[in-house]
């Protein structure tokens, strides 16, 4: 820090600094805007997915069993959501299946399952459908798009 005069003038430099710093640090938060999506999470297990912030909740219903759990006693559901764009949807029953939705399902998985799973097999077990979209067979060619 430079002196100039005597040690008043030195209080309001190091203030005037201060000052500026605070001013650069309100202008960079104005500038960032608001964020065009949101995240679903499971903090206790580190899982996030991002989704259009437009997207709303959709409540989960006791009437649409998990696929997973229905093809094996060896997991258990820790944290569900679904969310999706559709006007009027409020449970899972409403989903027309026309209009995109997701569901992030975070499972504990133990014993014999455990062992045997893969990504490719999860993807097949819990979707809407036996698929993998990120592994399709060549008879299922087309059916999915990445991106």
């Amino acid at each position: 820090m430079k002196t100039i005069g005597n040690e008043g003038d030195l209080q309001i430099v190091s203030i005037g600094r201060r000052w500026g710093s605070v001013l650069a640090a309100l202008f960079v938060l104005a500038s960032c805007g608001s964020s065009n999506s949101r995240f679903l999470a499971n903090r206790d297990e580190k899982v996030y997915l991002r989704v259009p912030n437009s997207w709303h909740d959709v409540l989960l219903s006791d009437a649409i069993k998990d696929p997973l759990l229905q093809a094996t006693s060896d997991a258990k559901v820790l944290s569900k959501s679904v969310v999706s764009p559709q006007k009027g949807a409020v449970s899972q029953n409403d989903l027309d299946g026309k209009t995109p939705f997701a569901t992030m399902t975070v499972y504990e998985t133990t014993g014999a399952f455990n062992q045997q799973m893969s990504a490719s097999v999860v993807r097949q077990v819990v979707g809407l459908v036996p698929f993998d979209p990120l592994l399709p067979g060549t008879a299922n060619d087309g059916l999915s798009e990445i991106l």
